[in-house]
């Protein structure tokens, strides 16, 4: 059985071809600094409960971040995460979708939120 880390990275880092990473982006921007790629964090975690106690189910508020140099390629990337992530093996819905530039790191980027549903 995998971890809901484990399953989000391998549809989102496919998304990207091999550019996903997880809680912070670890990447130094360099001159070889490949795009797009994107970073993804666990906002928040509630897990369900009945009368009889709690069950397996949880629902995870997931947040992704798509950087890109270019608003091509990071509408590109976007759409190829939303894809994915339709397509995923685990329940979910996008919440929002907001973006922008970055000027600290002179990059578009665009943050999507997602609702999670996955057994623990």
């Amino acid at each position: 059985m995998t971890t809901l880390v484990e399953d989000l990275f391998a549809v989102l880092d496919h998304a990207v071809s091999g550019q996903a990473f997880y809680a912070a982006n670890t990447k130094e921007l360099n001159e070889d600094t490949v795009f797009p790629y994107l970073t993804f964090i666990e906002v928040s975690s509630n897990t369900n409960n009945t009368l009889d106690g709690p069950t397996d189910l949880q629902n995870t508020r997931i947040q992704v971040d798509v950087f890109c140099d270019t608003v091509a390629g990071l509408q590109t990337a976007v759409a190829a995460v939303t894809a994915a992530m339709a397509a995923a093996p685990f329940k979910n819905v996008q919440l929002t979708s907001q973006g922008g530039y970055e000027d600290q790191v002179r990059l578009f980027r665009r943050s999507l939120d997602f609702s999670v549903w996955s057994t623990n």
